[in-house]
């Protein structure tokens, strides 16, 4: 991290079978001295897929911080993928973080215009993102 000396790892497995995919993500931050942003985070996830659609769903939960009770979170995303070609898909996705009394995290770091979206210590934010991907080969 560039503002302090914290450090992370994140560890993913995955399994596709048939038409479906799982994967489990564990990840840990250790902040360092003088920093409370030391905490453990793990989730599951998930995709069906069905011709050229894809459902997918993912769970988040992160730990409190460090020395801070009630500051944890839990963040649901559910999406449906369309494969238009080998090239381009489109996406349509809705995302709720249910942040405990003294979290504040976000569904992403910035807004429209590059504002920063900060929300009040446990207030739940949500989003929808309708969007496409190119593949580049």
């Amino acid at each position: 991290h560039k503002d302090d000396d914290s450090k992370g790892v994140r560890a993913i497995v995955k399994y596709r079978f048939d038409h479906m995919r799982c994967g489990v993500v564990y990840e840990t931050i250790d902040a360092g001295s003088g920093n409370t942003i030391s905490r453990d985070a793990f989730g599951i996830n998930g995709a069906y897929m069905v011709g050229d659609l894809s459902y997918k769903a993912q769970v988040l939960i992160a730990d409190d911080y460090e020395g801070v009770s009630d500051s944890g979170a839990t963040n649901l995303s559910l999406g449906i993928f369309k494969q238009l070609d080998k090239y381009i898909s489109v996406y349509a996705m809705f995302g709720i973080t249910r942040n405990d009394r003294n979290a504040r995290y976000t569904m992403g770091a910035t807004g429209h215009n590059g504002d920063w979206i900060k929300p009040a210590a446990g207030n739940d934010v949500s989003a929808i993102s309708i969007g496409g991907a190119y593949l580049f080969d």
